[in-house]
């Protein structure tokens, strides 16, 4: 038994304080290079913050163009969808009647302002690079099924293609209007 007559008064159950207390050198650059293969991995799965802007720009486009699609079906009227390659723009616009004399703007589904989306601004490092949808830079979706044409009317023959500066691409399914991005 251990003699407690010498302890102070309060410590009765404590154990005596050992000389070598805190942790070895070994054990601290253990730890240390712990945190930093932590820290290195997730930089790496980061991403690019370059990359974020083309992916939320034509995250925005696909969007549009399915909205624009369903407008055409519900409305009963042609939809258009405008690209300016020159000022880096898209703009949404329906007929006033069937079949299509004249078109006016359609409102931006959040600002309920003219639908022209400017990449230059909303998104600074984004640029149209091409636009080739059956020859042309316009998109018509049909007022009774939604089906893609191209801007003259024409059914498209050849999936649609929007090429953004950076490589990123979105294809338009010929016959059903299907967006998918490469």
């Amino acid at each position: 038994m251990p003699d407690l007559s010498n302890r102070e008064p309060g410590t009765a159950n404590r154990e005596p304080i050992s000389r070598h207390s805190g942790y070895t050198l070994s054990e601290l650059l253990v730890v240390l290079a712990v945190v930093a293969t932590v820290t290195i991995g997730a930089f790496m799965a980061m991403p690019d913050p370059r990359g974020q802007d083309d992916r939320l720009a034509t995250d925005q486009l696909r969007a549009g163009l399915r909205y624009a699609q369903n407008l055409a079906m519900c409305r009963e009227r042609f939809v258009r969808v405008a690209f300016s390659v020159a000022s880096n723009t898209f703009a949404v616009a329906i007929a006033t009647s069937n079949p299509p004399t004249a078109y006016v703007s359609v409102p931006h589904p959040v600002r309920q302002t003219d639908w022209l989306v400017s990449f230059g601004e909303d998104y600074p490092d984004v640029k149209l690079a091409a636009v080739n949808i059956g020859g042309g830079d316009g998109l018509l979706f049909s007022a009774t099924n939604g089906v893609p044409c191209a801007g003259s009317g024409a059914l498209l023959d050849s999936t649609g293609v929007v090429t953004f500066a950076s490589g990123r691409r979105l294809n338009i399914t010929p016959g059903t209007g299907y967006v998918t991005v490469q």
